[in-house]
């Protein structure tokens, strides 16, 4: 539960989710994030929400990586795409153009 609030954490920039308020594994979760990001930074590490984070703002910042990929792979197949969440959504839209 607590990473999950950390998950949804990373997904708001570092921000609490509204909807947690209340939640004793939320409220863990605000307290953790800072530490917890410092850890991984200090291993050299990335978490699955740092790999999105961080390829989404590849692709923002560096246009011409996401053209060179788009030309790799003209096509992309999203399974469970009712599922993605916004990054995963940001990602696609800029591989597909």
């Amino acid at each position: 539960a607590v990473l999950s609030a950390i998950s949804r954490m990373k997904s708001r920039g570092g921000e609490a989710d509204p909807e947690d308020d209340g939640d004793p594994a939320a409220a863990l979760a605000l307290k953790a994030y800072g530490p917890y990001c410092s850890k991984l930074l200090a291993a050299n590490s990335m978490d699955f929400d740092d790999l999105l984070l961080l390829s989404r703002e590849l692709l923002e910042e560096r246009p011409e990586c996401a053209e060179a990929l788009r030309r790799r792979w003209p096509h992309v197949l999203v399974d469970e795409f009712q599922d993605t969440s916004s990054v995963q959504l940001d990602i696609v839209r800029r591989l597909t153009g």
